[in-house]
């Protein structure tokens, strides 16, 4: 199962630029970056994601290695840390020399996520945090 692009053209996004190629990518966070990793290497200005946060409730639980990841699971903070990994990996070489990367993540996941970010992505690179109370 290769991922490919498809073009909606209802969802195409306008610049005035005619030099600019935006686009918006929708699908499996790890097929959409690889595919992106074969297209788009060094290229990309701002990379976002949104992981899951790995809280073990019902409604949030990830899936890893093709199984579901539950609060029980005594490896789950290991899992996770893997499952992110792999997406960190191909979004530093998606990235520009000066690109960017943000990541929402709550308090359960936040200091294992900073110290993978450090080791994958330089602990020189890292910019701030900011903390959102809700």
């Amino acid at each position: 199962n290769i991922p490919v692009f498809t073009e909606v053209k209802e969802r195409e996004i306008k610049t005035t630029n005619e030099n600019s190629y935006h686009f918006l990518l929708e699908g499996d966070n790890l097929h959409s970056l690889k595919l992106l990793e074969k297209t788009h290497p060094g290229k990309i200005d701002v990379i976002y994601i949104d992981p899951p946060y790995n809280t073990g409730s019902k409604e949030e639980n990830f899936t890893y290695d093709d199984n579901r990841v539950d609060k029980k699971d005594t490896f789950r903070h290991s899992k996770w840390l893997s499952f992110i990994s792999d997406r960190l990996e191909i979004a530093k070489k998606l990235l520009k020399e000066d690109g960017l990367i943000c990541i929402s993540i709550d308090e359960n996941e936040q200091a294992p996520l900073k110290l993978l970010c450090d080791e994958i992505l330089g602990e020189n690179n890292y910019l701030s945090t900011h903390h959102i109370q809700v």
